[in-house]
């Protein structure tokens, strides 16, 4: 289940980027952070509700929905800004540096091989999308 509800959090940060980008070109708007609402409020339900509380001090919560807002505000104003190669490359990343972070930070969390395995893929994949955009193909 949380696998799931990973990887629908994640398609929504995208799907909310390519949506500012689509209401930045057609109508000239640019509210990316107005627009991730949606976005923070269910994390707010999954971590609250499914997970039966909050089980960290709530300013560790409140520090890492406050850099998250900042870096899905980035991500959304790359999306309007670049080509699409450059923020999804910046997507990718953010699975190593989430798996990083968790670990440095929060602790709890012990990682098996089987993430470590997925986020060499990332790491081989990153590399492999910055290879092709400075070479212009494989």
């Amino acid at each position: 289940m949380n696998v799931l509800l990973g990887q629908f959090i994640s398609l929504l940060g995208i799907v909310n980027g390519l949506i500012a980008t689509f209401v930045n070109k057609k109508y000239d708007i640019n509210i990316p952070l107005i627009m991730s609402v949606h976005y923070y409020f269910l994390l707010f339900f999954i971590f609250t509700i499914m997970n039966k509380g909050l089980t960290k001090p709530k300013l560790n919560y409140f520090l890492i929905g406050f850099f998250d807002s900042q870096g899905t505000f980035l991500n959304i104003l790359a999306f309007s800004t670049l080509s699409f190669s450059y923020p999804y490359i910046i997507n990718i990343s953010s699975v190593v540096w989430t798996i990083i972070l968790t670990y440095l930070f929060i602790k709890t969390y012990k990682y098996l091989k089987y993430h470590i395995f997925g986020m060499i893929i990332c790491i081989i994949g990153i590399g492999l999308m910055v290879l092709e955009l400075f070479t212009g193909g494989i």
